[in-house]
């Protein structure tokens, strides 16, 4: 144990060493560069486990390049594929490669062509318009295609999206198509979170299928609608679709589900915004679970239509906003505050007037779970923008075209999520998801998909160098592949990523390798956050530190793999724990006690009826004023007994003029402002 005296209070640190088992991780086992930079030269990948090919999608050159991957150390161009259309997708099955051709003209029907490893032309079958995704069932009976069916430039055509299925029970040469469409939709048949706003359009042409998961059996395909904010479920033997379900909106003002909404802010400030977010996802992965229940993953990227007809997104600050729902519309405008989040403006004016009472998002900046219903069950929250925040404090939400851009995706989806598969390994099952903006992949282990935990967060870009020279390493993770260890070259698990911004292609051994955490040490502040840091970890990564407050069943599982980490919500008087175990280890729930803590309640925080601030009237009805030296600069926040901030940050001078908590339930809360070199604490009843 150790003192350590910050600000005149006494903070209490403690440290570890642990020797445990290390879960998976990635490492960086070798990459191949097309040298095309921003042009699309990489970007889905398909293997085939008996050539040890690897067929890369090629949009810079409309080809499908073929790579030998026999030794993934040093993968080799051997051949291309050149197919006379834009190739969209690729994949392959016991030799048989499909992939997805769209028309020169995008709005006519497009095609999917069967090859060998070697790029013999098998067949070509029609199928929809824009061919976007294509995926084998795993008994490879059946091709499934997400046909996209985007309007032309100036939206004087719009076709209709629909999914083909191909048949290939008596073979490739004699594959048949079936098409499963949305023209029998009506209105009734869909919730108020599907969208349908193409400008004239019906809902099959509004649809915009873009990505196919399939359930283990081959029975059922789960599609996202991604700009329709909605889901699809399709019986695959019929030929039938059997739902559709809008994926409602993330509520971005609740505790864990900040952002950070501002690109001229200068800082990384991720805070909880009167804001919806339209998970609007592009890729999608199937999980069957330890109960046998089947799970959706989504990666919630976020897409908006922008035509020369029809665009959708808007800054804030160029909205007339409802003076009724944000009466502190003035400060949300500004740049700094929310005023260049971008939104769309389809939705949050439901009475038609110029005055928007909601404000919706493109993307959550998260990946979720569903379950095979199209049931919410868990969502990343916040915690990928937390997890880049501190892994790359000098480039969070850097864009993926330019080093030195700090910043600058912070109004517009962030990170941006939008790969997303799935990998077995050693009984465990693992869901690796790839940032298009700030770049990386994240791996969580999903053996249970209604409890993820994050195992790590590993970004092969190099900040220091040119992107345009293609000296910045990898940059805009498009599709990824996980390739199992009974299929790999080298008999270790493999996961490829294919790179649309700097053409590149890496090859990821993905195995443990465990080390000892050293010199690891946690500080315990008196009040408001908690701060923790590891140093000269041997093995580099997969080490997980657990907080959980006592008496309570929820715990957070904080980061491995970085440097330190600040955890905010605390309440004076809690007392809370933390334990400490390797990500390797076989039992998920083996952590080992570290230390735990009581946060006082500092004298100076408390503030009686004679104090400069007070809350009046107290207890409160629907709005909580505050009286007294309001701080111009500072802030307040609101928080159950239970340690949970329920409402805030906000200006602390809002208050002033009347704080709404109406969607708050009756019950003692605690107010805490806070302005440079002050702190107080006072108690708010809700009655």
């Amino acid at each position: 144990m150790r003192q350590q005296l910050l600000g005149g209070l006494i903070f209490l640190g403690a440290s570890a060493a642990l020797q445990a088992q290390q879960a998976p991780q990635l490492s960086l086992l070798g990459r191949y560069e097309s040298g095309i930079f921003a042009e699309s030269a990489a970007e889905i990948s398909a293997f085939d486990p008996a050539s040890a090919r690897l067929f890369i999608v090629n949009g810079a050159k409309n080809q499908v390049d073929l790579l030998d991957l026999t030794n993934p150390a040093l993968p080799l161009l051997i051949d291309s594929i050149e197919l006379g259309g834009n190739p969209n997708s690729v994949a392959v099955y016991a030799g048989v490669v499909a992939i997805a051709v769209e028309d020169p003209i995008k709005t006519n029907p497009g095609s999917v062509v069967f090859t060998d490893v070697f790029g013999t032309v098998l067949n070509s079958v029609a199928v929809g318009a824009l061919p976007d995704m294509l995926t084998f069932t795993p008994n490879g009976q059946y091709v499934l295609v997400a046909n996209e069916g985007e309007p032309n430039a100036d939206y004087s055509i719009d076709p209709e999206g629909s999914v083909s299925i191909i048949d290939l029970t008596l073979g490739v040469s004699l594959a048949s198509v079936a098409t499963v469409d949305f023209t029998a939709l009506t209105s009734a048949d869909l919730d108020a979170s599907t969208r349908v706003y193409g400008p004239g359009a019906s809902i099959a042409q509004d649809f915009e299928p873009e990505y196919i998961a399939v359930s283990d059996n081959s029975k059922f395909a789960y599609v996202t609608l991604q700009e329709n904010n909605a889901l699809a479920a399709i019986d695959i033997e019929n030929a039938a679709l059997l739902g559709v379900r809008g994926l409602g909106f993330k509520d971005h003002s609740l505790p864990g589900q900040g952002l950070d909404a501002s690109d001229r802010d200068d800082i990384i400030n991720i805070a909880n915004w009167p804001v919806f977010g339209m998970p609007l996802p592009d890729a999608i992965a199937f999980v069957r679970g330890t109960s046998g229940q089947g799970y959706l993953l989504t990666a919630n990227e976020g897409d908006a239509r922008d035509y020369e007809t029809f665009a959708e997104e808007s800054r804030i600050k160029d909205l007339t906003l409802d003076p009724l729902v944000f009466p502190n519309r003035s400060d949300l405008r500004n740049d700094d505050s929310i005023g260049r989040l971008t939104v769309t403006t389809t939705l949050g004016n439901a009475d038609g007037n110029n005055e928007y009472e909601g404000l919706y998002v493109l993307g959550t900046r998260s990946f979720s779970v569903y379950d095979a219903f199209g049931n919410l069950v868990w969502d990343s929250g916040e915690d990928l923008e937390q997890i880049t925040a501190a892994a790359y404090p000098a480039d969070f939400n850097a864009t993926n075209d330019e080093n030195g851009s700090f910043d600058n995706r912070s109004d517009n989806k962030g990170p941006e999520p939008e790969g997303i598969t799935v990998g077995q390994l050693s009984g465990r099952q693992y869901a690796f998801i790839g940032l298009e903006r700030i770049g990386g992949v994240m791996v969580y282990d999903v053996t249970d998909p209604t409890q993820p935990e994050f195992v790590q967060y590993i970004n092969t870009r190099d900040f220091a160098g040119d992107a345009e020279a293609g000296t910045a390493g990898d940059l805009g993770p498009e599709g990824l592949a996980f390739i199992n260890p009974s299929e790999s070259p080298t008999g270790e698990a493999l996961l490829v990523v294919a790179y649309e911004v700097s053409g590149s292609v890496a090859i990821f051994r993905f195995g443990t390798s465990c080390g000892t955490p050293q010199n690891l040490e946690v500080a315990f502040p008196a009040a408001g956050t908690v701060a923790f840091n590891w140093d000269d970890v041997d093995g580099a990564f997969g080490y997980r530190l657990r907080l959980q407050r006592a008496g309570s069943p929820s715990s957070k599982v904080l980061a491995s793999a970085i440097s330190q980490r600040t955890v905010s919500g605390f309440i004076p008087g809690e007392t809370y724990s933390w334990s400490v175990r390797a990500a390797c280890a076989e039992d998920t729930s083996a952590y080992a006690a570290l230390a735990s803590f009581t946060l006082p309640v500092l004298r100076e925080e408390l503030v009686d009826a004679n104090a400069a601030l007070q809350v009046q009237p107290n207890p409160v009805a629907d709005r909580l004023y505050l009286s007294g030296s309001v701080p111009a600069t500072g802030t307040a926040e609101l928080f159950a007994t239970d340690g949970r901030r329920v409402a805030g940050p906000v200006q602390a001078s809002v208050l002033q003029q009347g704080w709404d908590l109406s969607d708050l339930p009756a019950g003692a809360y605690l107010l805490r402002v806070q302005s440079e070199g002050s702190v107080q604490t006072l108690p708010v009843l809700r009655q």
